[in-house]
This record gives C-alpha cells, structure tokens and sequence, in this order.
C-alpha cells in the first residue's frame, strides 16, 4: 500500500498503489526531457478516480491520464 512519484520515458506519473490488480497510474501527456530542474506537485481528491488526479509543472495544469484506474474503494 502507498504512493509514489515517478518518472516514465520522460513522463512525469503518480502511482496509488494498493497490490498489482488494485493501482492507479496517472502520467502526463508531454514528456520533460530538457535536463532541466522543474517544480511537480500532485493533487488527488481521494475519490479512488485516477482521472481526478492532477499534475502540475512549474505551476502549469498539464494535460495527463490515467495509464491503469482500478483503485478500488477503501484500498489505501
């Protein structure tokens, strides 16, 4: 059980984690491979709903999806 931050071919992801079946993986749509330092911050309204993750880079909303939601209720 947990969270973690992640970075994936250049994306930038949550993971909400529960076991393999029961996880949430949301990663933006663009990729950040400027070897440059950014701020991300991750907001999640704890709705078990990947989809109202946000992700945020240097204080920009960034388009993102989820890669797999299927959380489940009460898993975290």
């Amino acid at each position: 059980n947990g969270y973690e931050a992640y970075i994936a071919g250049g994306k930038l992801g949550l993971a909400l984690l529960n076991n393999a079946t029961n996880a949430i993986y949301h990663a933006t749509d663009a990729t950040f491979n400027d070897n440059l330092w950014h701020n991300v911050a991750y907001v999640y309204d704890g709705s078990f709903n990947g989809d109202n993750i946000k992700i945020f880079v240097d204080g920009v909303l960034q388009k993102s999806s989820s890669l797999q939601n299927n959380l489940g209720n009460n898993s975290i």
